[in-house]
């Protein structure tokens, strides 16, 4: 399931200044969670694509540069590390954050990730951490 917003440039005050929607690409087996997920990115600015798992996503990332991944570690499917390796070849500067409920990985550093949410997390959590994890949007 893909849900996304139709328009890709948001318009801020400045009627002649337009800013580039940020893509972040969610990965979550739980519906619920997914959906409200994908509609707190959208309610602060950025295009949600939703996702089951990682083989799902691998399609929809080899076709387009997401500027960050949020995903659960449990609701990859497929090995994590060739996921990831999928992600940057795509983008080499998108952000991966790691969701998980079960504490930070043991491998997880071995491979290159950086970002994690402990559930339960607040949406302020989430927000300030894809503020710091991604550049600012580029303006058009």
């Amino acid at each position: 399931m893909i849900f996304a917003h139709p328009a890709s440039i948001v318009q801020c005050a400045n009627p002649n200044i337009a800013i580039k929607r940020r893509i972040v690409l969610v990965v979550e087996a739980v519906a619920d969670v997914r959906e409200f997920l994908g509609n707190a990115l959208e309610m602060m600015g950025h295009s949600a694509l939703l996702f089951e798992d990682c083989n799902q996503a691998l399609e929809r990332i080899r076709q387009m540069s997401p500027d960050a991944v949020l995903m659960d570690w449990h609701s990859c499917g497929i090995r994590i590390d060739y996921f990831i390796a999928e992600v940057h070849k795509s983008n080499t500067h998108a952000a991966i954050i790691v969701m998980t409920a079960s504490g930070i990985p043991d491998n997880a550093h071995d491979l290159g990730l950086t970002h994690f949410l402990s559930k339960p997390f607040s949406i302020g959590a989430l927000q300030g951490l894809l503020h710091t994890c991604m550049s600012p949007p580029n303006l058009a």
